[in-house]
């Protein structure tokens, strides 16, 4: 019976460039060396991190020890979840946000939404110049703030 390996990984999302962190990847690399394959993956353009860490070990327990070793060593607030679908939750966030007293703005704005009418485009008629009926109708301005 041949025996399989088995590869356990992790990954942490980091919102700062990898050049800040380098030190801390240099200090992981050294102390896991040989137990715990570490990965940097900058991704410049993504609005949620910039720098994507893998890490990969045939030992559970020395993954979760460089997994630790990361999340303790790097700077408070720089490691994030993963944003996979940021639409749905945006509503609630908006609306936590402006009703954790942050500020006027926040409050005003999710006052202007929650007035909103929900806006669906239409298909436009053969023919027709312009803009689309919903967004002709779409006001950004006016006294009330919205």
């Amino acid at each position: 019976m041949k025996l399989q390996t088995r590869f356990h990984s992790r990954t942490i999302y980091v919102a700062a460039d990898e050049i800040l962190i380098a030190p801390i990847l240099d200090q992981a690399d050294a102390t896991f060396q040989g137990r715990v394959s570490l990965g940097s993956y900058p991704d410049w353009a993504n609005n949620y991190y910039r720098v994507k860490l893998t890490l990969d070990s045939e030992s559970e327990r020395d993954l979760e020890e460089a997994y630790r070793f990361l999340t303790e060593t790097l700077p408070p607030g720089v490691v994030v979840p993963l944003v996979v679908d940021c639409v749905s939750p945006a509503a609630t966030e908006v609306y936590s946000l402006a009703e954790s007293g942050t500020g006027k703005w926040c409050s005003s704005t999710a006052r202007c939404l929650r007035a909103a009418p929900v806006l669906t485009p239409q298909p436009s008629r053969a023919g027709a110049v312009g803009k689309p009926a919903w967004e002709q109708s779409l006001y950004t301005g006016g006294p009330d703030g919205c």
